[in-house]
């Protein structure tokens, strides 16, 4: 069930439920690096954005940005409470 949907629209739509859509990915950005298939650009994605060093970076990322902003920090032990 595809509608006309810009992808403005989509992302405003993500924005307005909580996510951060600044910086997306595409397949282009595989596809400017190596010949491929579509399919297998979005495997590249999947590969280098969801594994677990790169999770890990972007945690400790946030960590160390919201603490450098004065943000007050949740101890690890409380995420568990919630």
């Amino acid at each position: 069930m595809k509608k006309n949907l810009t992808v403005e629209i989509a992302k405003d739509f993500l924005m307005e439920n909580g996510y951060f859509v600044d910086n997306l990915w595409h397949i282009d950005d595989v596809k400017n690096v190596c010949k491929c298939t579509d399919e297998q650009a979005q495997e590249v994605l999947l590969a280098s954005l969801a594994n677990e060093y790169t999770i890990s970076e972007i945690n400790e990322s946030i960590r160390d940005t919201a603490e450098s902003m004065g943000l007050e920090m949740i101890e690890e032990d409380d995420e568990d409470e919630d």
